[in-house]
């Protein structure tokens, strides 16, 4: 009976876990993606490697962390997967995603796209999700201070592009 009562407290329900974090791996994922369709891929594919690995899952780690990792991990595998395809869409440019001014809009997320898929990763966690640098290293399976290099690089390349001083 012990035993029992162990096993449920380390496993966490599939349903309420999934339902909890569905906002944050949209997130991140979009935020990382900025293709809608691409991103709704991504964001299920996190959601089944959850489900998959939920009965695995041990507290050694925050839970939220695991998911965040998941979900980084699945959105950097798609921009892998999109940059080998390329060339199959070099004439369809992604949209800009609503905001007040469209024409800022445009030119931020085409400066972000012009980073690599870490630098992109390291300053969307860091900036936009508001993460601390150990959490964003945790995230993305790096060192501390290689997250801090790309967010850092990240962010001088962005200023660069959009004009500010580097």
């Amino acid at each position: 009976m012990e035993e029992e009562s162990r096993v449920a407290v380390t496993a966490p329900d599939p349903g309420r876990t999934l339902e909890e974090f569905a906002p944050l791996v949209r997130r991140i994922v979009r935020a990382l993606l900025r293709h809608r369709q691409e991103a709704e891929d991504a964001e299920q594919q996190t959601m089944v490697h959850i489900l998959q690995g939920l009965p695995r899952f041990r507290e050694a780690g925050s839970l939220e962390g695991w998911v965040r990792r998941i979900a980084v991990r699945t959105a950097l595998r798609a921009l892998q997967r999109r940059r080998w395809t390329s060339w199959l869409f070099a004439d369809v440019p992604a949209p800009p995603p609503p905001s007040g001014d469209p024409e800022l809009s445009a030119r931020l997320y085409g400066a972000l796209d012009r980073l690599t898929a870490r630098e992109r990763a390291a300053f969307v966690l860091k900036y936009q999700e508001g993460l601390a640098f150990s959490e964003v290293a945790a995230a993305l399976g790096i060192f501390e201070g290689t997250a801090r290099n790309y967010a850092f690089r990240a962010s001088q390349k962005l200023r660069r592009l959009l004009g500010g001083t580097p």
